[in-house]
């Protein structure tokens, strides 16, 4: 399973030049999207979240893999991701990631592995895209940049796009529905960190779904570098205030 896997979760081709939008117009437009999907007290529940999913796995023979995941997230440093795929011939594969601070592994086919180097970090950039899914941070932080781009359209939809970066992270966009100002498309771009080779990944967000007054997508379809990757629709998403540390130790 490659490593670009989707964060929990959370657009613009490589070129297009910026339009000339004021900072002040960039944080209206995001603001506008806190405030439409709960407003900030609300979107702070997802500093401690977990939510399940069905969906496809589209295998690089367009073979179509049934997968669940499960993903819990607890502020400001731990994450547990578990992926079950239907591997055929009746075997399911599962792939267990785990980041505990400062530490982080991988368990598959029965075999842990601790994520060094290029994949640590590739794993730890989670909590940059758990920012930008939150939305209040990235106004809230000096080391957070916004670019407005040239607004476009995700579908049939009118959307703004903001390019939201900070040093050592991946570049992310955010499309925004102008009518509802929900978020509707993120494109993050980074590298792999299997070969050093440069990835786009477009998340698509839709039917939004209501919980406790926190509006949150409930379907997700995912493409990486145009390619179709994974689709899935959540099935089960809550706030948990005291997550059981033992899902974030060493698998």
């Amino acid at each position: 399973m490659r490593t670009l896997l989707p964060a929990i979760v959370i657009f613009l081709p490589v070129g297009q030049f910026p339009c000339f939008a004021s900072d002040a117009e960039d944080r209206s437009v995001i603001q506008r999207a806190i405030n439409a999907l709960g407003g900030k007290k609300k979107l702070a529940m997802y500093n401690s979240i977990y939510f399940r999913a069905k969906g496809i796995l589209y295998a690089p023979n367009k073979k179509e893999l049934p997968t669940i995941i499960e993903c819990w997230y607890k502020h400001p440093n731990m994450i547990r991701h578990v992926f079950e795929v239907e591997a055929g011939e009746m075997k399911t594969q599962q792939v267990i990631r785990v980041l505990n601070g400062t530490r982080a592994w991988e368990k598959s086919e029965g075999q842990t592995k601790e994520l060094l180097g290029s994949r640590f970090d590739k794993f730890r950039r989670n909590f940059f895209q758990q920012q930008v899914k939150q939305l209040y941070p990235i106004l809230q932080s000096r080391a957070i940049k916004l670019r407005r781009l040239p607004d476009s359209r995700v579908g049939n939809t009118s959307a703004h796009a903001i390019k939201i970066s900070k040093k050592g992270e991946d570049d992310t966009v955010v499309y925004f529905d102008k009518t509802s100002f929900l978020p509707i498309k993120m494109t993050i771009t980074g590298t792999n960190p299997d070969d050093g080779h440069r990835e786009t990944m477009e998340v698509f967000l839709s039917h939004y779904k209501s919980w406790r007054g926190l509006l949150y997508p409930s379907k997700t379809f995912i493409k990486v570098n145009r390619n179709t990757y994974m689709r899935f629709e959540v099935t089960d998403f809550r706030f948990i205030k005291k997550p059981d540390a033992a899902l974030f130790a060493k698998p």
